[in-house]
């Protein structure tokens, strides 16, 4: 489940950021779609944010720290463009009965920080890739990936002191 949220959050952001090709209409409901996809994929990975931001003030693997700092840049920065993105809306919100003024400082804010998307995206797969090709491996395979550190479901665990 996952793997197609993510799939979809992704090649969604990437057609919606070519606007020139979409055009403003579909730039714009491709958008109001992402909020809800990019809301469902934040929903799934809580459980990593909350488990690594309670450890992020002790020991914690440098990877998992950058991941972590460059999650949040990813999502203050996708929050910004998402809300700014409604409150210059052209076609989207006057559709639904609602007019946003045309403010330069919002138009700039959304174009600032969909630029700042596009490399936290790079950095934040890059980062993630490990786990991209484990569970397509684990796919092709026909079974499911476990999540590190978790048995499945039924196994016998051995602890050991």
């Amino acid at each position: 489940m996952n793997l197609v949220v993510d799939t979809l959050v992704l090649v969604g952001y990437v057609i919606d950021d070519a606007f020139r090709f979409t055009g403003l209409m579909w730039h714009e409901w491709i958008g109001m779609a992402l909020i809800v996809m990019f809301g469902i994929h934040v929903v799934l990975h809580a459980d990593w944010v909350v488990r690594i931001t309670k450890r992020m003030f002790q020991r914690l693997p440098p990877r998992e720290r950058l991941t972590w700092i460059i999650d949040v840049v990813l999502f203050v920065s996708m929050g910004f463009v998402l809300i700014s993105g409604i409150l210059i809306s052209r076609k989207a919100m006057p559709f639904v009965g609602w007019t946003p003024g045309r403010d330069r400082f919002w138009t700039g804010m959304h174009t600032t920080f969909a630029s700042l998307v596009v490399f936290a995206v790079a950095a934040h797969m890059a980062l993630g890739w490990k786990w991209v090709t484990t569970v397509f491996r684990g796919m092709f395979r026909g079974r499911r990936p476990r999540r590190r550190g978790v048995a499945p479901a039924g196994a016998v665990v051995e602890v050991t002191a």
